[in-house]
């Protein structure tokens, strides 16, 4: 996708997520609820129904663009779909609790309970949003569930930022049946 392509996508999400915003407020105010709780779980209905997977993947933008909100609100949501069979949804789900977390990194608990076609994803994106620090790296790196690919993403974060890594961290990859994953790793 070209840069003019990429920005316009962006705006048109976070237009989607604005516009669901105050559709969410506008039914929370015309049901007259009497109390903000009867009006979160309200709004939280309709958001939970609007990220349901669907076949055309059109929930997809939606959960980018409710990832732009950055609200902690939504932390549910992405629970939810976080555990959901649909790895786009995993993908976009793990990355907004990262960025909603305390202190902005990827839990490596969450990347090893994630489908594995999801992983890589994940640890691509959340090196590029800086959601994962090398601490984080090497607790991701010791879980037994985690994809190669991905595996091979965080060993290369590790080189890039000049942090050490030893031949034996790349013995699984080397062994890998993976002959592109097993060559690249034997450098």
């Amino acid at each position: 996708m070209r840069f003019g392509a990429r920005a316009m996508m962006s705006r048109l999400c976070v237009s989607a997520a604005m516009y669901l915003s105050l559709a969410v407020c506008f039914v929370a105010i015309c049901c007259g609820f009497s109390d903000d709780r009867e009006a979160l779980e309200s709004s939280l209905r309709l958001l939970n129904r609007a990220v349901i997977p669907q076949a055309s993947n059109g929930h997809l933008p939606l959960l980018f663009a409710l990832r732009q909100l950055h609200d902690p609100d939504l932390r549910q949501i992405f629970e939810r779909v976080r555990i959901e069979p649909d790895s786009q949804a995993q993908i976009h789900a793990t990355l907004a609790l990262a960025e909603l977390s305390p202190d902005h990194t990827l839990d490596p608990d969450m990347l090893g309970s994630i489908a594995k076609d999801a992983q890589e994803t994940v640890v691509a994106n959340a090196a590029d949003l800086k959601l994962i620090p090398e601490s984080t790296i090497r607790n991701c790196l010791k879980l037994e569930s985690l994809d190669d690919h991905a595996r091979f993403l965080l060993l290369a974060e590790l080189l890039a930022d000049k942090a050490k890594v030893t031949p034996s961290e790349f013995a699984r990859l080397i062994a890998s049946s993976d002959t592109r994953l097993s060559g690249l790793s034997s450098f």
